[in-house]
């Protein structure tokens, strides 16, 4: 699978597409495009977009994105890459790599009500820094583009 078609792929998915700010049903010229601009972004040092592989196959991807405090770390996952560690893998590396580059701590943003990206981030070491959103209740479902509001997670040094 080249980058452009994990793209794609993603784009395709469902959960990706309700859980994350990755737009739906992307065109090829439309995936070959954000592949462009996440290049240009490396490029840039605003951001690193990794391609993660299970068994030699593509099944997502991480990175982290510069902000005006400390880098963001983001992932989208295939099916066939969840489950298996794959995501608390990619924050774990992610993570102890820009906290050994001198980040003050690290933040990883997770949509309220995915418990699944809820998980990664507590079993990656990141305490929910918003307690007031934290404590309103239990989760509230999402639709595709509309999002019930952000929960901000930060791993600091030690």
């Amino acid at each position: 699978m080249t980058d452009s078609q994990l793209e794609q792929a993603l784009s395709e998915c469902a959960d990706v597409v309700t859980w994350t700010y990755y737009p739906a049903h992307l065109t090829m010229e439309q995936a070959q495009a954000r592949v462009v601009r996440a290049q240009e972004s490396a490029a840039a040092g605003i951001s690193a977009r990794y391609v993660l592989e299970r068994n030699g196959t593509a099944v997502g991807t991480a990175g982290l994105k510069n902000s005006d405090d400390a880098p963001e770390i983001f992932y989208a996952l295939l099916p066939a890459g969840r489950g298996q560690g794959t995501a608390t893998a990619a924050v774990n590396s992610l993570t102890a790599w820009a906290l050994s580059a001198g980040a003050p701590y690290v933040a990883l943003w997770t949509q309220i009500g995915n418990h699944a990206s809820e998980r990664v981030a507590e079993r990656t070491g990141f305490r929910c820094a918003d307690v007031r959103r934290a404590d309103a209740g239990t989760a509230i479902p999402a639709e595709a583009g509309n999002f019930p509001g952000p929960r901000l997670w930060t791993r600091f040094p030690g």
